[in-house]
């Protein structure tokens, strides 16, 4: 059985790069729009429950303060969870677009020297761009989220033992 391409079919190669490239963009901006859902859906999850505790105006003992502390404990390891599950799909799209833009020359700047004055020495893509899917590379929602499911939990653990402290010390 003959494989699908053969060595010299260039054109169905680079058409085959072209729609990869374009469901794996396509793909990559899924997974920064669920994790941006993700974000908003438990941090307004961990919101409610710290609002919920600071408002309530009776002691819930100290096995309501354990299971306040414990819903999000909960909630922040979930979010910790999916978003790192979401990173690493991302960085995995990230490496084949990548490749893709290597195989495009994209980064090249002497491929698109002579086409234009404008493109002298310069590439098609942005120098940083070179690391996109590498380990170094950090994409800007997944790095927000994790500094805000840190920020977001705490301020909220704090908020319900300062809520708990304050109606025990009342009493």
């Amino acid at each position: 059985m003959k494989p699908m391409l053969m060595d010299d079919d260039k054109s169905n190669k680079i058409d085959v790069l072209k729609h990869l490239y374009s469901h794996i963009h396509s793909e990559m901006q899924e997974h920064r729009a669920t994790e941006m859902k993700v974000l908003i859906a438990i941090g307004g999850m961990i919101l409610v429950v710290t609002g919920w505790a600071a408002t309530k105006k009776q002691d819930l003992g100290e096995e309501g303060l354990v299971v306040l502390f414990v819903g999000v404990v909960f909630l922040f390891f979930l979010l910790m969870g999916i978003t790192r599950q979401l990173n690493k799909y991302f960085i995995e799209s990230a490496q084949v677009i990548n490749k893709i833009e290597h195989i495009f020359r994209a980064y090249d700047r002497e491929f698109f020297v002579g086409h234009s004055e404008s493109w002298e020495n310069k590439m098609l893509l942005p120098e940083s761009w070179k690391d996109f899917g590498k380990a170094s590379w950090k994409e800007p929602i997944f790095v927000f989220a994790y500094y805000f499911s840190i920020s977001l939990s705490l301020f909220s653990l704090i908020a319900i033992y300062s809520s708990y402290s304050s109606l025990a010390a009342g009493c």
